[in-house]
């Protein structure tokens, strides 16, 4: 049992606490398997802790991420985003899309789609993110249009190729049937009779517009089975996109090792999307909220540890993109991750344009801020412990943590 101030327990922050932690006179603050976040870490240091980790130096090498672009963020952590980057990184995911859009015509009319044409997307993309991956990564997010499928596509194939180079063991070929799996998993919704507004899930599904959307995996798998050279592993893959660990998801209510890497990547990016997307009768989520949110997933058995793991890898505590005050006031966006220090990220300040590495600054974020552009919305406690990126009809009957 770890006790405070008395012993000084090593914590880190996106992993589950290894013992319980006491106050000095023997009240629990937190239970052991608890998923420590910035806020749970600040409150626990309040209470006299002497450390918390904040580098994966520090971290139990059994617990370390591959971490293959940690070099490549540490030295970019001071740079702004290149407006010229930006602009190139457009253009690509404007003709990705194209492409992908004439690939769907194809499967839907039954006709051939060469594997190399379809490889070329997620190729490119890797190939952008060798050369600064946080600015390819909040492009492809900043650009992605939920209800338009091959921008989902392509940004689910994007984020979840990110995440797998982020997890041990994960081979190139892997990580490439990783983004062609994610660029084809929702072709088959396009086959469904299925109105707009259930189709692209802007309205809360009826329980028979869920069946019927529910088979949009195994449409997508029958239809890619005529794709020569689409591995096994990644047309598994795609067909499981949708099914949790635990055995409470769709279509087949599979889970465990009957769901290979590739689908369990593309689970957790694709959840982490569709919580910051307004579906189903509900606004879009806060970033922060949708990786809290994956944390306590992990703890109740439906989501990778792995994948969730190299997702915060990627977009840190406080997400790219998302807005923040720091502890003199000022509102900045985080436009860098600075893994593994997920709690201080790179931000620009709004009102300045200032950059403003937190590894290296005496600043320190206090508190998520609005978002100007979005209408986003918090999650309340129960809330975070829901897999709320599920359709109601079909979300598991126990939502327990215990």
């Amino acid at each position: 049992m770890g006790t405070l101030p008395d012993s000084s327990p090593q914590l880190s922050v996106g992993q589950p606490l290894r013992e319980d932690i006491l106050s000095s006179n023997g009240d629990v603050l937190y239970r052991s398997g608890e998923i420590v976040t910035a806020e749970i870490a600040e409150r626990i240091q309040r209470h006299g802790l002497r450390r918390v980790l904040q580098d994966s130096t520090d971290v139990d090498p059994s617990l370390r991420t591959a971490g293959v672009h940690r070099k490549q963020r540490l030295k970019m952590a001071n740079l702004p985003y290149s407006q010229e980057r930006a602009e190139m990184l457009h253009r690509l995911i404007d003709e990705s899309m194209s492409k992908l859009r004439e690939l769907t015509a194809s499967l839907h009319g039954r006709g051939r789609v060469d594997w190399q044409s379809l490889a070329d997307i997620p190729m490119s993309f890797a190939k952008q993110s060798e050369q600064d991956i946080d600015q390819t990564l909040s492009s492809a997010l900043h650009r992605s249009e939920y209800h338009e499928l091959s921008s989902h596509c392509l940004t689910l194939g994007t984020l979840g190729m990110m995440i797998a180079q982020e997890i041990p063991g994960c081979s190139e070929d892997e990580i490439l049937d990783v983004g062609i799996a994610g660029s084809l998993h929702e072709m088959g919704v396009g086959e469904l009779e299925l109105g707009p507004e259930a189709r692209s899930r802007r309205s809360e599904l009826s329980a028979s517009d869920f069946a019927t959307y529910a088979q949009h995996p195994i449409v997508a798998y029958e239809l890619c089975e005529s794709i020569a050279g689409l591995s096994s592993r990644a047309k598994q893959g795609l067909l499981h996109v949708h099914e949790q660990l635990d055995g409470s998801g769709f279509p087949h209510s599979v889970g465990g090792q009957q769901l290979n890497r590739i689908a369990r990547v593309l689970n957790v990016a694709d959840a982490y999307l569709t919580l910051q997307n307004p579906l189903d009768g509900r606004p879009a989520i806060k970033p922060y909220d949708a990786l809290v949110c994956l944390l306590y997933q992990v703890r109740a058995g439906r989501c990778d540890s792995e994948a969730v793991r190299g997702l915060l890898n990627l977009v840190s505590l406080f997400p790219l993109g998302s807005f923040v005050r720091l502890d003199d006031s000022r509102i900045a966006q985080v436009i860098r991750s600075n893994s593994p220090s997920y709690t201080k990220p790179t931000v620009v300040v709004v009102d300045s344009d200032e950059v403003i590495n937190l590894r290296e600054s005496e600043n320190c974020i206090v508190a998520i801020a609005e978002n100007p552009s979005s209408a986003e919305i918090r999650l309340q406690q129960d809330e975070l412990q829901r897999p709320c990126w599920i359709p109601s009809v079909h979300q598991p009957h126990s939502m327990s943590l215990a």
